[in-house]
């Protein structure tokens, strides 16, 4: 699909195993987004800002391995998102509640790296030119999410390993798990340097998808 680019067994076992083991030692550390009414995600998640006080290791990965291969994909140079919570983001989804809705993204580009997927999960897309004519409806029909479900889309299930980049702003998408099990990513999310969204858009943003309650 224009739009997206899907690098199947992008990361290594080795890799897989070594984010794993970064990961593990701060499960404890991870909060329940909840999202907000029928936005946002439905998540175990580990923000930005976290990542950069207790997981650099996660910090250098993005920087070393995931952005050349955005950047090749975009054509240019990109730096890390400028919301320093959002532009990297490990997610867990690990119950039957657990999803994340028809959204637009924030940043042009966004890298989704799949370590774990038991519970058959895709990450659904819909094409950039239905995804432009269907946006001005997003907001008023958000309420009633599964009108957007009817739309043709792409389906990605992703193995472990495997990176799916897009151009996050621009295409419409959500994730879903078709089975039990627990799905486990880590999103990172670039922009062409000097690009900074609208601060309202931003602002609607971080209150959308960062409601959060303990869990652990």
């Amino acid at each position: 699909m224009n739009g997206c680019r899907l690098a199947a067994g992008f990361a290594s076992r080795a890799e897989i195993a070594r984010l794993h083991g970064w990961i593990a030692p701060h499960l404890h550390r991870f909060r329940e987004a909840v999202g907000y009414a029928t936005f946002g995600p439905r998540c175990l998640q580990l923000g930005g800002v976290q990542i950069a006080q207790w997981l650099p290791e996660i910090m250098a990965y993005g920087e070393e391995r995931v952005r050349p291969a955005v950047e090749a994909f975009a054509g240019g140079p990109l730096v890390a998102q400028s919301d320093p919570g959002r532009a990297r983001r490990i997610q867990i989804f690990a119950h039957p509640r657990h999803s994340f809705r028809w959204h637009y993204d924030i940043s042009e580009y966004a890298a989704l790296l799949t370590l774990q997927n038991d519970c058959a999960a895709e990450t659904q897309v819909v094409s950039g030119r239905l995804s432009r004519w269907v946006r001005p409806a997003y907001y008023p029909l958000a309420w009633a999410p599964g009108l957007f479900s009817i739309l043709p889309h792409e389906r990605y299930a992703l193995a472990a390993g495997d990176l799916l980049i897009m151009r996050g702003c621009e295409l419409l998408h959500r994730g879903v798990a078709l089975a039990a099990g627990e799905r486990v990513l880590v999103v990172y999310a670039f922009d062409r340097p000097g690009r900074r969204p609208g601060r309202l858009r931003a602002r609607m943003a971080k209150y959308i998808n960062t409601r959060h309650v303990s869990v652990r």
